[in-house]
C-alpha cells in the first residue's frame, strides 16, 4: 500500500497575511463602493465635477450648496421649503419665474442660482472663476425663462430710471434734453479711482502711484438745448462722467442734482450728473399719482 503524501502545516504568519490582504482588499472595495454612490448622489461624473466641488469646498461657498449636492434639495421642492432651509440672499421674480441668488464675497462670479417656475425648482448650478456646475436643470425651461428674464430686467431699468426722474422733480432739480454732447479727456483720475489711488498708495507708497504717469479720464461736455424740468439755462455746459451711458442714450435725457442726497439719504451731498432714456421719461409722465406712490417705496431703499 502507497504511503500517502504528508502536507506541510501552514505558518501561523502565513495564515495571518491572508487575512490582512482579504481585510484590505474587503476594505478598499466597501471604499470604492462608498465613493461610487457618493459620486451618484452627489452629481459628480468627470473630473470637472471634482473641480467644481473642490472649488466650491474651498471657496466657503454659502451651504445651499451641500444641501443641493447631497440632494436635500431637489428639483421639484418649493421655494417656500428652500427659503426655510436657507433663507435667501437676492430674490427677483421675473412673471412665472423665480430667481434665489446666494452669493460669497470674493474676486469674480462665485455663487449659487436656483431657479423656480411657479414656486418649484427646475434647475440649480454654482459658478466660479473657469467653471460651471449643474446639480439639475429643466432645458425646456432655457428660452422662456430667458425670455421673461428680459423683460424682467427692462422694466426694473425702466423703474429705476423713472424714480430718478421723480427724485429730481420732487427736489426741484434739472430734467433737461441735450443735442451737444463733446466728449473731453481730462487731467486727473475719475473721482471713482480716487479711493483706489489712495489704497495703493498706503500699500506701496508714493513711488508706486507715480510710476502711472499723469492720470487722464473720458468725461462729456453736455450743453443744455430744452430744460424738461427745473431752472437751468439753455446753453449751459454740464461734464458728465457717464461717457458710454450717454452716449448710448438713444434721445438722450440728462440729470442734474446739486445735491445727490435727493436720490439717497445716505449719499455725500455732492452734486452728481446722471443719464436716462427718453423711454424712461415718456413712462413716467405716464403714471398716475397713485401708481408713482407705489413706484417710491419699491425703490427709494436701493
Amino acid at each position: 500500500m502507497a504511503r500517502e503524501k504528508a502536507t506541510a502545516p501552514v505558518r501561523p504568519e502565513r495564515r495571518i497575511g491572508r487575512k490582512v490582504v482579504l481585510i484590505s482588499a474587503g476594505a478598499l472595495a466597501a471604499v470604492a463602493l462608498f465613493l461610487l454612490i457618493l459620486c451618484q448622489v452627489a452629481g459628480i461624473h468627470s473630473m470637472s465635477d471634482v473641480v467644481a466641488y473642490r472649488a466650491m469646498w474651498r471657496g466657503h461657498y454659502h451651504p445651499i450648496w451641500k444641501d443641493l449636492a447631497l440632494r436635500r434639495i431637489k428639483k421639484g421642492d418649493t421655494v417656500e421649503s428652500v427659503l426655510r432651509k436657507r433663507p435667501m440672499v437676492y430674490r427677483e421674480d421675473a412673471g412665472f419665474y423665480t430667481s434665489l441668488a446666494y452669493f460669497t464675497r470674493g474676486l469674480g462670479p462665485r455663487d449659487v442660482i436656483l431657479i423656480a417656475r411657479d414656486g418649484k425648482l427646475v434647475a440649480a448650478k454654482a459658478r466660479g472663476n473657469g467653471w460651471q456646475h449643474v446639480f439639475f436643470e429643466s432645458p425646456e425651461h432655457g428660452e422662456p425663462f430667458g425670455q421673461a428674464w428680459m423683460r424682467f430686467r427692462k422694466q426694473r431699468e425702466l423703474e429705476a430710471n423713472a424714480y430718478k426722474i421723480h427724485c429730481a422733480v420732487t427736489a426741484g432739480q434739472d430734467v433737461f434734453r441735450s443735442d451737444h454732447v463733446e466728449r473731453r479727456q481730462v487731467p486727473g483720475p475719475a473721482p471713482e479711482d480716487k479711493e483706489m489711488l489712495e489704497q495703493l498708495k498706503e500699500i506701496y507708497g508714493d513711488r508706486y502711484v507715480k510710476a502711472y504717469g499723469p492720470a487722464m479720464h473720458e468725461e462729456l461736455a453736455v450743453e443744455v438745448t430744452e430744460v424738461l424740468y427745473g431752472d437751468l439755462d439753455p446753453g449751459t455746459t454740464l461734464m458728465y462722467r457717464e461717457t458710454y451711458r450717454a452716449l448710448q442714450t438713444s434721445e438722450k435725457v440728462f440729470l442734474h442734482f446739486e445735491d445727490d442726497r435727493a436720490l439717497s439719504p445716505h449719499a455725500p451731498g455732492e452734486p452728481a450728473n446722471l443719464t436716462v432714456s427718453k423711454s424712461a421719461l415718456e413712462w413716467y409722465q405716464s403714471l398716475t399719482p397713485e401708481q408713482i406712490q407705489a413706484l417710491v417705496p419699491r425703490w427709494s431703499g436701493r
